[in-house]
């Protein structure tokens, strides 16, 4: 076959190849944001920290439900040691409990002895307004008796007197007189008596004043004062009781506080939470014996939250890290950017038990890319769990260079195809029915 022949049969599929070119060039002039842009589907995704009881035990303390927000250092669950030994502690409770007991006698016991005292000392003040008013009634009376007997020895005095005048002039006999000044004696002796009476009868009121009655032996105390002193001394003694059994008792304490705290420290271990984020799942319950290894809480690490997609791995050298995605939520219609942190492809391996969201379906042939969300993208929200397993609409910028090179290849070929077409065709030998 003639060159010129060989041409001719090239001449439709080059024709082909031209208009293939010619319709790339078309769509990539029509369609940039299809070819600038690889758009796929996400997951919002995080970790989870588990805390795992670290030995065999039970949990003395723990609140916490999913959902319930959590703080980094935050105490999430103390357990007590199996097989603990608490004698010590139950003999100081037990020595307490004495304790107690014995300074809530003694306290009864001052209470029934106040109570006595103060009946006794009404009593005594009773007894005392009743000499008192006794006495003085009778100083009363003292003081009328001695009116009238100084009354009567003054008629006493004056009948002497007539009657020594009677005696003087021999108009009576001498044992009238001796009698008239005997009675004048009696009279004044019988003065002098009540006098003294009276004035024994004010030192007792004297004395009733300052609280001591006067006896017919000298000083004396009633009987109510003697019982007042002995219920005293018997108050010192139980008030010293008291104070004892108060030392003992906080002695007591003491001890078991510091017994108690060393068996905390010792038997007791409490765990917290090495992240700030959400309660994903609970076991944990008050009474609840674990051993160890046993999964108490899991815990939801927002700060940690990522989108995960996966894109055709054909696609690995379009995007690099640091590239911004924009991000558009399902059922969401704010849109966000977020940057690009980790790509990996296919044959990479990627177990992750310890995220929340588990995708399952298969990934042959696609890579795996991280985008990092923060909370100025989401909010820390306990109620949803911090938004982990929505999906969303991802759309990552790709280099369009390698594009350019193909396209400007592409431009090129279709050029030296026509011209080749061109020449080809204006050879000598070549007919207007072999050009058609």
């Amino acid at each position: 076959m003639s060159k010129t022949g060989f041409v001719a049969r090239l001449a439709w599929p080059i024709r082909v190849l031209a208009l293939f070119g010619f319709g790339i060039v078309l769509v990539v002039s029509i369609s940039p944001r299809m070819l600038s842009h690889l758009a796929t589907s996400a997951v919002v995704n995080a970790p989870i920290t588990t805390i795992r009881s670290p030995l065999e035990g039970v949990i003395e303390t723990y609140a916490l439900k999913p959902g319930s927000p959590v703080t980094s250092g935050e105490q999430v669950v103390r357990f007590r040691e199996a097989h603990t030994d608490e004698t010590f502690i139950a003999e100081l409770e037990s020595r307490l409990g004495k304790a107690v007991s014995t300074e809530e006698a003694v306290s009864a016991r001052i209470a029934v002895v106040e109570t006595v005292r103060e009946e006794l000392i009404d009593r005594h003040a009773t007894y005392m307004a009743l000499q008192l008013n006794v006495l003085t009634l009778q100083v009363e009376e003292l003081d009328a008796e001695i009116v009238r007997a100084q009354v009567r020895l003054q008629t006493l005095k004056n009948d002497e007197q007539r009657k020594t005048a009677l005696l003087d002039r021999g108009a009576l006999p001498k044992l009238e007189v001796v009698s008239a000044t005997s009675m004048v004696a009696e009279q004044e002796a019988l003065i002098d008596e009540l006098i003294a009476t009276r004035a024994v009868r004010q030192l007792k009121l004297k004395a009733i004043g300052d609280g001591v009655i006067i006896g017919p032996e000298g000083m004396d105390t009633p009987y109510t004062q003697q019982r007042l002193d002995e219920i005293a001394l018997r108050l010192a003694a139980l008030y010293d009781d008291l104070a004892d059994q108060a030392a003992e008792r906080r002695a007591v304490e003491r001890l078991l506080i510091e017994e108690r705290a060393i068996f905390q420290k010792e038997n007791a271990i409490t765990l917290t939470s090495p992240v700030s984020g959400i309660v994903w799942r609970s076991s944990g319950q008050i009474g609840r014996p674990v051993l160890p290894g046993d999964d108490v809480v899991e815990i939801l690490n927002c700060d940690a939250r990522f989108l995960e997609a996966y894109l055709p791995e054909t696609t690995f050298g379009s995007l690099e890290v640091g590239d911004v995605a924009e991000i558009r939520l399902t059922g969401d219609e704010r849109h966000f950017k977020a940057p690009v942190t980790s790509i990996l492809g296919h044959g990479a391996r990627f177990d992750h038990p310890n995220l929340a969201a588990q995708d399952n379906s298969p990934k042959k042939g696609m890579m795996r890319v991280i985008v990092a969300l923060g909370s100025e993208h989401l909010a820390f929200e306990g109620t949803n769990f911090c938004h982990v397993g929505r999906t969303a609409l991802v759309s990552f910028p790709r280099d369009l260079s390698a594009i350019d090179q193909v396209l400007m290849s592409l431009r090129k070929a279709s050029s030296a195809l026509s011209s080749f077409w061109t020449t080809a065709s204006d050879a000598p030998g070549n007919t207007p029915s072999q050009r058609s």
